[in-house]
């Protein structure tokens, strides 16, 4: 099993709130979460990692979490 280096949600509590996004043909949106850094603060060694996407509430419930792998150089 993977070492779990950082967590958005880690520490925080959340109104269970959820809100629609609609994007349309050739727009874009960009969403930064994770500056690099370990949960001490400390960058991240160069090499590849796991960001596991999950949505916790409302219809979409139980859609299966979203993976990427990533390559930090």
């Amino acid at each position: 099993m993977a070492e779990e280096i950082w967590r958005w949600s880690a520490d925080q509590m959340f109104l269970a709130v959820l809100s629609r996004l609609t994007i349309l043909p050739g727009e874009t949106r960009t969403f930064t979460a994770w500056d690099q850094r370990d949960r001490a603060g400390r960058p991240v060694n160069p090499g590849e990692y796991l960001v596991v996407g999950i949505l916790i509430g409302g219809e979409q419930v139980r859609l299966t979490p979203r993976q990427l792998r990533i390559t930090i150089r």
